[in-house]
């Protein structure tokens, strides 16, 4: 998908404008969501699962050799976890990231998954108290605070990891 993103835009675009209005809908929904977030998740995702796709292809395969697979698997675990824990591996992705983006007509600084969350309000049960300090919910620091690159690296990249670590 990340090589042929150019030519399904185009055929989405030319869909859009079909006469058949079910398809010409649906094309334009589809065109909508691709933006610079949408290239961003998928260079992201491309690199990540890029890397495990051996050990999916190995564990599928009718001759699985269990010693093998163990040891691809320690392997790619590893691989992960120093993606998670080397800053300069998420630096050399976000220079790809850049790439990608730019190929394709986008501006990572205008990434829809980055923009600030929305405004969090105080329950209306405790609109008649005062309320000192909240638990469970983040003050202070703001996703503004944060660089494009940053806000990924955070609320993208590692939960990613993280979660196929676990």
């Amino acid at each position: 998908m990340k090589e042929r993103l150019n030519a399904v835009v185009r055929v989405l675009e030319g869909l859009a404008n079909d006469c058949n209005a079910d398809r010409a809908i649906d094309a334009r929904g589809l065109l909508g969501q691709i933006d610079a977030g949408f290239a961003m998740k998928l260079a992201i995702m491309t690199h990540i699962l890029g890397r495990i796709n051996q050990l999916s292809n190995l564990l599928q395969s009718a001759n699985l050799d269990m010693v093998k697979a163990v040891e691809l698997i320690e392997t790619v675990r590893a691989h992960l976890e120093e993606m998670r824990s080397d800053p300069a591996s998420f630096d050399a992705l976000w220079d790809e990231v850049e790439k990608n983006s730019a190929a394709h007509g986008f501006d990572t600084s205008e990434c829809r998954m980055c923009r600030s969350p929305r405004k969090r309000k105080l329950s209306t049960k405790l609109q008649d108290f005062v309320v000192t300090d909240s638990i469970g919910q983040q003050s202070g620091s703001t996703h503004s605070d944060f660089s494009v690159k940053d806000s990924t690296r955070m609320n993208f990249f590692y939960p990613i990891l993280d979660h196929m670590l676990t």
